[in-house]
């Protein structure tokens, strides 16, 4: 597998602003993530807050 397509090896990795295959397909597939403004949050359907949408249209 070459280096442009393999998976993020943490969170880090996977939050910065290095482009990759990776990331395009895991936008389109499950949504693009966004974080809402500090000290706004959400209950989603099984009773969890959260503090980012993802988007999916």
């Amino acid at each position: 597998m070459t280096a442009v397509t393999a998976e993020p090896k943490n969170e880090a990795e996977k939050d910065d602003a290095t482009p990759s295959v990776f990331k395009a397909v895991e936008c389109l597939t499950k949504g693009i993530e966004v974080p809402l403004p500090h000290g706004y949050w959400f209950r989603d359907k099984d009773g969890q807050t959260a503090d980012n949408l993802i988007w999916v249209d």
